[in-house]
């Protein structure tokens, strides 16, 4: 008998060798190749960032089955052939259209994102170590490209729901292509069993004053030096006090319009058109509010309290000088500043 080599169909009916009837094959040994082939990818093409935009933090709305499969394909295994969804963050990132790169081809999505992870003014709790882990396996690693499993694409469309598009792209992104990576878990869950992995059991939930109050405290300090780095590498403006001419950074202190905490939200607090850099005597001038500006940015001073033009010059001061107007929010934060801060309740609270 002739030998001849089939290849086995698995179709979900009766086995067959091509056009062979089994029974019939007299031959000891017959050599029979199977492949196992993963059903296609259907990922969720919407996701729901609300939990995110509510607590003002990216890990909110994250569960412990969303850890335990981003950390089984953060091992790299073959089983489900999930290796093929761990790409480099950089890889993620460059699903936005139009992102805006820094000098070094680096983003200030993934340098912003970072700093968060690893703010060493903050104690980073073990659950938010695991959802971090899950998401980006080696972020804490200065050493090697950081990678990124669908759960960090998830954070960083979390991210971008809080803080807004504004700041990272150059105009209108679509991210249908992010959305559906990042929704690859939830397709993962559909068809196969939970990964058995430990994860750090997620704290239970506080009373929403405790809460916020935990948020603003945890998030402060990262959120301060984000305002800051934003001022400083805006690229409309120079680097200098607009009222003193100082340019020496050491000096310059990055002044909120709309007070830090009377913001509505983490995307006012660290947005770049809600303040000023301005030298440490115009900044207490400002912020204990002696002095304001026009929508047009020119200054204005409270003579019922004693800022006289003599005092101004004295400070350093320009009476005569203006600040950038950068946008329609500026000018927005700035009718906040006029109402609620200009020779208001904080300057009877804030003695000059």
């Amino acid at each position: 008998m002739t030998n001849t080599v089939k290849k086995l169909s698995l179709s979900g009916s009766k086995l067959t060798l091509g056009n062979i009837d089994p029974s019939k094959l007299r031959t000891k040994a017959v050599q029979v190749e199977v492949r196992r082939q993963d059903p296609p990818v259907k990922p969720v093409r919407e996701l729901d960032t609300s939990a995110a935009v509510e607590a003002q933090d990216m890990i909110a709305g994250i569960t412990e089955d969303d850890v335990r499969w981003g950390m089984e394909i953060a091992r790299s295994s073959w089983r489900h052939n999930t290796a093929r969804f761990l790409r480099r963050r950089t890889e993620v990132l460059g699903m936005i259209p139009h992102l805006i790169l820094n000098k070094n081809g680096s983003s200030e999505l993934s340098r912003e994102m970072s700093a968060e992870m690893l703010d060493p003014n903050r104690e980073i709790t073990a659950w938010e170590k695991s959802v971090y882990q899950a998401a980006f396996p080696n972020y804490d690693d200065a050493h090697t490209a950081t990678l990124c499993t669908p759960l960090g694409g998830r954070l960083i469309l979390n991210w971008l729901s809080i803080f807004g598009m504004r700041s990272y792209a150059d105009g209108a992104s679509d991210l249908k292509e992010l959305v559906e990576y990042s929704t690859l878990i939830e397709y993962w869950k559909t068809i196969y069993s939970l990964p058995d992995i430990s994860v750090e059991p997620r704290p239970e939930p506080e009373p929403q004053p405790e809460k916020i109050a935990k948020m603003v405290l945890r998030t402060e300090s990262t959120d301060r030096a984000q305002f800051k780095n934003r001022l400083l590498n805006d690229q409309r403006f120079m680097v200098i006090c607009p009222l003193t001419k100082v340019t020496d950074t050491r000096f310059l202190i990055a002044s909120h319009i709309k007070p830090f905490a009377a913001c509505e939200n983490r995307g006012e607090r660290v947005d770049a058109d809600n303040g000023f850099l301005l030298s440490p005597s115009a900044d207490k001038l400002f912020d204990h509010g002696y002095i304001t500006f026009t929508d047009e940015g020119v200054l204005m001073r409270s003579a019922k309290l004693g800022i006289t033009g003599a005092l101004l010059k004295s400070l350093g001061i320009d009476a005569n000088a203006k600040v950038p107007i950068k946008s329609d929010r500026t000018r927005q934060y700035l009718a906040y500043h006029r109402t609620h801060v200009f020779e208001g309740e904080r300057t009877k609270d804030k003695p000059l």
